[in-house]
């Protein structure tokens, strides 16, 4: 006797069918890597060992060409039903590359997000990828409503297919651009972002920005006493002028940008000397031409006391002198542009 086939015989194999379909094609984001059958004005036709082969649309080679025969890797753009193919592309591995790179990349805003009422920052395409620039990697001095519909450079700061997370950052792209016009010896304002500390707790400068660029202005260019607190002296949202010492390449395309706070301090110290001038000073170095006496203890300025602008009587020996006296010398001389200081105690009694 024939068994009769009903319509809920034809579901259950209808669904075991495409469920067996499902678990031998690859899912949205997952990274396969297949042989290049065929490559036209069409896009590229791919085996990458399941039963039927996927395609490539045009839009999704990417920079590097492909050949027929070439084993590539590609990311699943668009999985597949029972009637569909699957679609790959290689423009998550151009972002992978240029992320590791640090290269530049144009991007089309395409609208403003919003979170619980605040702008959290825009959504971004790369060719056919939509990516998001967080506020905080924005530093936009446009609105951003402004910026729908523009085409802007930015890095690539994450590109993860599996996890769908590709996130660009506008902010270092400006920092550069605004670097590449300092030079060392500029003098800017900028303001403090944050103490910086290390995982012990230690302080170790700060971080400043200035002109949109964020630099750091070490511990030993800060005019401070050794045993001073960085945060005892100096507070986030704090103005501060700096000079520009040195704009260094870093990895992935970055510069770090240093400071100093102090050789300003110290410059305009030395500036502030008049020849004639009364001073205070330590003795900080005695050697066979004389002292060195230490004028300032935060910003470190030296004046040499030669031997011949010394009392006859801490020439003879009488009454020397010794590393860490207090002194009052006249300044003889002045050179601000070398920070040379001649000092003298020629008309002084030294009792």
């Amino acid at each position: 006797m024939a068994t009769a086939i009903t319509d809920h015989d034809h579901v259950d194999i209808d669904m075991a069918a495409l469920l067996s379909f499902s678990r031998n094609m690859p899912a949205r984001g997952q990274t396969v890597e297949g042989t290049v059958l065929s490559v036209s004005k069409a896009g590229a036709i791919v085996t990458f060992g399941s039963k039927s082969d996927a395609v490539v649309p045009p839009k999704h080679i990417g920079e590097e060409q492909l050949t027929p025969g070439q084993r590539v890797s590609f990311v699943v753009f668009k999985s597949a039903d029972i009637d569909d193919s699957v679609e790959l592309t290689r423009l998550w591995h151009d972002l992978q590359r240029h992320c590791l790179a640090g290269n530049t990349v144009n991007v089309r805003i395409t609208d403003v997000v919003k979170r619980a009422g605040s702008v959290a920052g825009v959504r971004a395409k790369f060719k056919e990828l939509s990516g998001f620039v967080p506020s905080s990697l924005l530093a936009s001095a446009v609105p951003l409503d402004k910026l729908v519909g523009t085409t802007v450079a930015v890095k690539v700061a994450d590109a993860d297919p599996e996890s769908n997370r590709l996130i660009f950052d506008r902010r270092r792209v400006l920092e550069e651009e605004r670097m590449q016009s300092m030079k060392p010896g500029d003098v800017l304002t900028g303001t403090v972002r944050t103490v910086a500390t290390r995982d012990d707790g230690s302080e170790f400068g700060l971080f400043v920005e200035t002109a949109g660029a964020s630099g750091l202005v070490h511990r030993s260019e800060l005019p401070l006493s050794k045993d001073a607190a960085v945060s005892a002296h100096y507070r986030a949202g704090q103005q501060v002028q700096v000079v520009v010492l040195s704009i260094t390449d870093r990895q992935r395309g970055r510069k770090s940008l240093s400071l100093s706070i102090k050789r300003l301090v110290r410059d305009r110290f030395i500036s502030g000397l008049q020849v004639g001038d009364t001073v205070s000073g330590v003795v900080a170095k005695q050697a066979d031409y004389g002292f060195f006496v230490r004028l300032s203890e935060e910003v470190e300025v030296n004046g040499l006391l030669h031997r011949s602008q010394l009392p006859s009587a801490v020439r003879s020996g009488r009454r020397p002198l010794h590393v860490g006296d207090p002194v009052s010398v006249k300044v003889a001389s002045v050179d601000a542009a070398t920070g040379r200081i001649g000092l003298s105690m020629r008309d002084q009694a030294h009792s």
